[in-house]
């Protein structure tokens, strides 16, 4: 079981694609290297905070109206 979570911790780490997992209340548990690339941010700088913090006035609308109801 332990290989098995190593290997998923691996693979969303080292994913091409930026990937970030969130809490109910928006805040940001966890980040892969691609997404913290694409902010030029460090891990530590990310995690904690808001995800829709990082998103322009489009994205919130966005954010809000189709993913916050569905948390």
């Amino acid at each position: 079981m332990a290989d098995e979570i190593a290997d998923f911790e691996d693979l969303f780490d080292n994913a091409p694609c930026g990937y970030l997992a969130a809490g109910t209340d928006g805040r940001i548990t966890n980040v892969n290297r691609t997404f913290c690339k694409w902010l030029g941010r460090d891990k530590s700088a990310l995690v904690g905070q808001r995800f829709q913090d990082f998103l322009n006035i489009a994205g919130k609308i966005y954010y809000e109206t189709h993913f916050a109801p569905l948390m």
